[in-house]
């Protein structure tokens, strides 16, 4: 028989493709939508080539870049550059010469410099300035030339003045101003007249302002010796910024960007703390806002120290970032307050006292404010977000009282808090705007407005509001009688109440509502003993208690009354030992301790007060071995220790005494194995180390102390598989890293996966068909699903996320596969299936089309798998497959070769469990695929081999021939196998001889046509031990292959060219 691995590893399918999905929602057991609409807010607005992009954030994407052409079908994520639930974050959207510039974060370049064209395959990064996770770029991005200009980080100079056209070599550093790896943090300002303006702090001087025309020879010092700038802003030949002087003093500049016509324009010094703001030019004056915290003054200047004064000042009851200072039509608008000090209103100002005054009393009541923000012109008209009791919606105005109108209410909110998002969250598109609205129903989504009512509208409810969660990671699920899975969820009516289902939406049902109304339950610790479901609840009467169901409302009650009345006794981790619960529980009299239970009232009994009175032992870790409990506990003279009990008082004893006296061991992660309980434990000398228990004193020791010293290596994921145990732990050289103990050689690290002092941090050990499976980082690949075979080999599986991205989670095994949480950088977290082989691995469904469906937990219950999942409208909800559908039939092998004219297929297959029936396919372009016959299915487990003839294809004349079979299921279900490539004239015979052979075998081939012949070797462990190339003519050929050296065994011998594909099992014989 042919070796499973090795033909798995060489002909698996590249891909499982299904006319239907695989998981399908069970049930929505919480229909309520969130209280609170989500919304997607979206952010860094900017048009280009009249398309809105902008940033939005999903569930399942997380906040990534979209675009949208004002209709809700175009309004698209254009990448989710971060794959999932995380967030890219693309900030300081910057157009650049019909491309987009932007900031965004992904998991294996960290912030970096991107660009988009709008597209997905647009849509890159330009380069990772500071390789690896580290972030390069930061601050705002200037354009000049066609040419962006950024301040950014690398390892070798730190953060100084960078540029780029768009290319990778096209992005380089402009200019060091301070050599080496001190960062001069450049911090840009403006672009003015063909210069850019930006501050740098020199170590030496302090801060300085620079210009540069984008080259480094035209970089160049316009002023030294200054403060801290800031509040650049600028009209047609100069600009002005301050410089903050201590807390009471402010200096006003001006410059034309020359070193002479840099100058003070006024020094502002006040007797309390006062910050300016928002430095605006309406025309040729200069208006700003001075805040004292407690009121704010509007000042303005022409540029003179004469012509620069306060105009007006404002009493604050409470103070704001941002006061929306903004030109329009000659004049100034901003928002300051009316009356009481807190009715922030829309305001105009021509410079002058009197022609300072409010434009509307837009909310006349005294408690409230309009809070106008967002101001943005287009065709002749300011608008702007405004709130009344009626609501909050987009406002227009003139600059008079009369043109001051409401547009349209977005929502009913009163409320200016629940107003719209940040600035720069509303652009002008010619005649139309799009802004962050608010809406009742659906959030603060992307709007838009032409300036009239009908005009004004939601473009897309980006993030629809989702149902409530029914369930989360930390759901208990147990399939108690009749295959039936037993699990808490909470319906939005009754709270997180006990749950069951057969597989299907009319099989899923509440059992009771234990707690009546919608507080509910926590129901921990669900457990399963004699056909009967036991848990921890509480009924609005008693407190937490145990309790019992057999899965009907009448027999569904509280056990005992542990803790009698309202206070709880809090049943916690139960375990079940033959007929008999363990577990830890609170009464009145004796605090926590060690309790027991039959299922009865009269059989739930406290084991053993280990210490006397109302202080608790705090029993924890339980784990059995044999009939016996072993956890960890005090008596308050000993520390935390192990500890066993059969049941009695007199036979709960401490084991040993790790860390003598009152010093606890901490015993943690017990986990029984051939014989011993094996248990991370510390001592003062050892730390956290590696233990090993038969139950005695004697018998309890430390099994090595892998990282020497009190550090302790801190062995954790404990796990069997048989004849060994397996665990990780950290080495001082070696980082933390997988370790087993095994009867033969004892303690041993099994593999430094990330070489040197490094660690790979091998998680979640589960032994799966015999075999290890568990993530790991071996520095290169991210957390990604390694495979241990005991005797044989270690590796990765497969890097499911190309580069250091982290493609697994948490590995379950549902007979003999592996499911778990994968991330391949272009779905976002969806279900996976491995069969333990790179081709094997394959996305199950893509549940969210938008990010991923994050994946939590996977359980096997009859022929049903459950998962925890969500989707683009549904919270965490129980999604449920048939195994069947789950564990697809897998192909083994599929070779052929030519015999003559005819076309010999053959193919090898496992896992038969709804196999109808195999059509062949032949193909002479490799696109246009026909059915040329059909072969019926076994149906039934096991591996099973088929052969098709393709009779006389060789007289076609074809130069290649192409075949795929199309397996289909009873249910309609279809995959495909990989494409064989066959060359008529290539090969008319192949034999392989002798077989077995104790050390020298020929290949004999009869070639019509010249071709290259690989001949690879592998052993039974998939490993290749042997490979050749012959480049032959046509003609017959017998070529020897010297196998002296190979000891005696099974092999696998596979020969590849164009047009053959063949695999032949050789046996090697002792000499």
């Amino acid at each position: 028989m042919k070796n499973c691995t090795l033909l798995t590893l060489l002909f698996l399918l590249s891909g499982y493709s299904a006319t239907t999905q695989v998981f399908s929602l069970l049930k929505d057991i919480n229909e309520n939508p969130q209280s609170i609409p989500s919304g997607s807010y979206p952010g860094e607005m900017v048009i280009m080539n009249g398309t809105l992009f902008f940033t939005a954030t999903t569930t399942n994407a997380g906040t990534e870049l979209w675009k949208s052409d004002g209709t809700s079908a175009g309004t698209t994520i254009i990448k989710d550059i971060y794959p999932g639930m995380q967030s890219s974050s693309p900030t300081n959207l910057t157009v650049v010469n019909g491309i987009i510039f932007f900031i965004a974060t992904d998991p294996i370049h960290g912030r970096e410099l991107w660009k988009t064209d709008g597209t997905a395959q647009g849509t890159q990064l330009i380069k990772d300035i500071y390789p690896g996770i580290e972030s390069g770029p930061a601050g705002k991005i200037l354009v000049l030339n066609n040419a962006a200009f950024f301040a950014a980080s690398d390892p070798v100079n730190g953060r100084e003045l960078w540029k780029s056209d768009g290319t990778t070599a096209g992005t380089v550093m402009l200019k060091d101003f301070v050599p080496g790896s001190i960062s001069s943090t450049p911090n840009l300002q403006l672009e003015l007249n063909g210069w850019i303006y930006f501050s740098i702090y020199n170590p030496n001087i302090g801060p300085e302002l620079w210009k540069s025309d984008g080259t480094a020879a035209g970089t160049v010092i316009v002023r030294s010796n200054m403060s801290a700038m800031d509040n650049f802003t600028k009209n047609s030949n100069s600009f002005y910024f301050t410089l903050q002087i201590g807390s009471y003093g402010i200096e006003l500049w001006k410059s034309n960007g020359t070193t002479a016509g840099t100058v003070l324009v006024q020094t502002l010094n006040y007797s309390t703390p006062c910050v300016i703001k928002e430095l605006t030019m309406v025309n040729a004056t200069l208006f700003y806002m001075l805040d004292f915290g407690n009121r704010i003054s509007l000042g303005k200047s022409d540029g003179l120290s004469t012509g620069t004064s306060v105009i007006r000042s404002f009493d604050l009851a409470t103070n704001l970032t941002r006061y929306e200072l903004t030109s329009f039509n000659g004049a100034l608008y901003f928002k300051a307050p009316f009356d009481f000090n807190v009715n922030y209103e829309l305001w105009r100002s021509d410079g002058t006292l009197t022609g300072t005054r409010i434009v509307k009393e837009i909310n006349p009541s005294p408690a409230e404010a309009s809070m106008p923000s967002q101001l943005t012109i287009m065709n002749g008209a300011l608008y702007f977000i405004a709130t009344t009791t009626a609501g909050t919606g987009i406002w227009k105005t003139d600059g008079t009282e009369p043109g001051t109108v409401l547009v349209k209410n977005i929502n009913s909110f009163s409320d200016p808090s629940l107003n719209f998002s940040t600035p720069g969250t509303i652009v002008s598109n010619n005649s139309v705007i799009y802004f962050s609205g608010n809406g009742d129903q659906t959030g603060t989504e992307l709007w838009k407005s032409n300036g009239t009512e009908a005009g004004t509208m939601l473009v897309k409810d980006i993030r629809p509001t989702t149902n409530n969660n029914a369930v989360s990671e930390n759901t208990q699920f147990i399939t108690g009688p009749n295959d039936e899975l037993f699990f808490s969820a909470d319906d939005g009516i009754h709270g997180r109440e006990l749950w069951k289902t057969n597989g299907t939406a009319t099989g899923t049902s509440l059992i009771k509502d234990i707690m009546p109304g919608a507080t509910g339950n926590t129901l921990q610790e669900i457990v399963l003993m004699n056909g009967i479901i036991y848990f921890a609840a509480a009924d609005g009467i008693n407190g937490s208690e145990l309790w019992r169901s057999d899965g009907t409302t009448a027999g569904t009650y509280i056990v005992r009354d542990i803790n009698p009345g309202a206070p709880s006794s809090e049943p916690f981790y139960l375990k079940v030992v033959g007929n008999t619960i363990y577990f830890t529980a609170i009464n009145a009299s004796t605090g926590k301790e060690l309790w027991k239970s039959d299922g009865t009232a009269a059989g739930t009994v406290l084991v053993k007060d280990i210490i006397a009175g109302t202080n608790s032992s705090d029993p924890t870790q339980f784990t059995s071995l044999g009939t016996q409990v072993f956890f960890s506990a005090t008596n308050n003279i000993n520390g935390i220790e192990l500890w066993k009990t059969d049941g009695t008082p007199a036979g709960t004893v401490m084991v040993k005494d790790i860390n003598p006296g009152s010093a606890h061991s901490q015993p943690r992660y017990l986990t029984p194995a051939n014989g011993v309980i094996y248990f991370n434990a510390t001592t003062a000398t050892a730390g956290s180390e590696l233990w090993q228990s038969d139950g005695t004193d004697a018998g309890t020791f430390q099994l090595a102390d892998i990282y020497p010293g009190a550090a302790g290596s801190n062995p954790r994921y404990l796990t069997w598989l048989s004849p060994n145990f397996y665990f990780t732990a950290i080495h001082p050289t070696s980082g933390s890293e997988l370790w087993v103990v095994t009867a033969r050689s004892g303690l041993a690290n099994v593999s430094d996966i990330n070489p040197g002092v490094s660690s790979s941090e091998p998680r979640d050990l589960k032994a799966i068909d015999n075999k290890l499976f568990f993530t790991a980082n071996n520095g290169v690949a991210g957390n990604e699903l390694w495979k241990l075979e005991p005797q044989v080999s270690i590796g990765m599986v497969t890097d499911y996320w190309p580069g250091p991205g982290n493609g697994a989670g948490i590995p379950y095994g549902i007979k003999g596969k592996v499911f778990f949480s994968g991330n391949n950088g272009t779905h976002g977290e969806e279900p996976i299936r491995s069969d333990g082989t790179a081709s094997g691995t394959f996305l199950l469904q893509d549940v969210a089309k938008s990010g991923g469906s994050s994946p939590v937990k996977f359980v096997e219950s009859g022929k049903y798998l459950y998962a925890v999942m969500t989707d683009d409208s549904h919270g965490a909800e129980i999604w449920v497959a048939n195994l069947d559908a789950a564990l697809p039939l897998t192909f083994l092998d599929f070779s052929g070769r030519m015999s003559g004219s005819d076309a010999l297929l053959t193919w090898k297959t496992s896992n038969e469990q709804n196999t109808h029936t195999f059509e062949v396919e032949r193909s002479t372009d490799r696109v246009a695929f026909s059915k040329i016959g059909t072969v019926a299915a076994r149906n039934l487990p096991g591996e099973h081999s088929y052969h098709f003839t393709d009779l006389n294809i060789g007289a076609e004349a074809y130069p290649i021939i192409y075949y795929r079979l199309k397996q289909i299921d009873l249910d309609g279900n279809f995959a495909y196998s990989k494409v064989l490539a066959l060359k008529p004239s290539a090969a008319s015979d192949i034999t392989l001889y002798p077989n077995p052979t104790k050390g020298r075998v020929n290949l004999r081939l009869k070639l019509s046509a010249p071709i290259n012949i690989n001949v690879n070797i592998y052993d039974g462990a998939s490993r290749l031990i042997y490979t050749k190339q012959f480049n032959l003519m046509a003609g017959n050929h017998i070529i020897p292959l010297n196998l002296h050296h190979l000891p005696t065994n099974n092999y696998f011998l596979k020969l590849s060219g164009t047009g053959i594909d063949e695999v032949f099992e050789l046996m090697k014989h002792a000499h």
